[in-house]
């Protein structure tokens, strides 16, 4: 992605946070003494990244209400809550560093692959609430002058596979590593890959990355599929990939081309993607 391009994209997104943390900073300072004006004023923050951050959708249908709610709504709470706690207690610092890392790298990056709902959702409610843990450490110590304990047992030894854990979550995420996670929601690829598995997936750069008999993911209209490549052809100077689920009887009814293929699949992780899969269904059936 050009550098130009880079810029236009994130130039408005930062100005807004930086308007909005202000803002926070501003109000919040100017009414400590006052529990209802700063209820208020985390209110209006809330409301007004809901306004601008979430689509209208439609409010009949519960699985999209569960989506929304649980992949926009909430984290979106959670967020504001934390970052309102941090601004009264240390100023904006913190907060505008917060939201200029995990807000605006979507702009940033060109792809993003799609990590599904349930672990999107528990990242986006996940990050605020072990901000919140550590900060509330590092607060508590500093108004019972235990600075020097705390420096000392800030991050203890249980703390650092928590640490670890959200570091490849934003990895995987954002992009940073060359490997994405997806979920499988049929039974079209058994018995190697079953529903509910997760796969891991590198991506592909170069058309000689890819081999028949490679198990891929390709975009589709509206979804993203794994399936095997059964057959590679050429036909007026362009390159065609044919693909098929393991557990189908024919081949897939679409001519794919190179930049339709997001990787390869590496191997794949029994079950965790389940939880997923079972509210998906769930909601679509009730």
């Amino acid at each position: 992605m050009a550098l130009p391009t880079i810029f236009n994209n994130i130039f408005a997104p930062i100005i807004i946070i930086i308007c909005v943390e202000f803002f926070r900073y501003v109000f919040i300072n100017a009414n400590k003494d006052s529990k209802e004006f700063l209820s208020l004023g985390v209110i209006l923050l809330i409301l007004f990244e809901l306004f601008t951050s979430v689509k209208s959708f439609d409010i009949t249908d519960a699985a999209t209400v569960f989506e929304v709610t649980t992949a926009s709504i909430l984290p979106i709470i959670f967020k504001n809550l934390v970052l309102s706690y941090l601004t009264y207690h240390v100023g904006y610092r913190p907060t505008l560093i917060y939201r200029l890392v995990m807000d605006v790298y979507p702009f940033v990056l060109p792809y993003i692959p799609d990590l599904g709902d349930y672990i999107t959702s528990m990242l986006g409610i996940c990050m605020p609430i072990l901000l919140f843990i550590f900060a509330s450490r590092i607060i508590g110590s500093y108004y019972n002058l235990e600075e020097k304990v705390y420096y000392k047992k800030g991050i203890e030894l249980a703390d650092i596979p928590i640490i670890v854990f959200i570091v490849i979550l934003v990895g995987l995420i954002s992009g940073f590593f060359p490997v994405f996670i997806l979920g499988v929601g049929s039974n079209s690829m058994m018995p190697k890959i079953n529903k509910g598995d997760a796969v891991i997936v590198h991506k592909v750069n170069d058309p000689k990355d890819l081999e028949i008999g490679d198990v891929i993911v390709y975009l589709a209209p509206e979804k993203k599929v794994i399936h095997r490549l059964v057959d590679i052809k050429s036909r007026d100077g362009v390159t065609y990939y044919y693909t098929k689920g393991d557990a189908n009887n024919g081949r897939d009814d679409i001519e794919l081309q190179f930049q339709n293929i997001l990787g390869v699949v590496d191997f794949r992780i029994p079950y965790i993607a389940y939880p997923s899969v079972w509210l998906t269904e769930y909601f679509e059936t009730h």
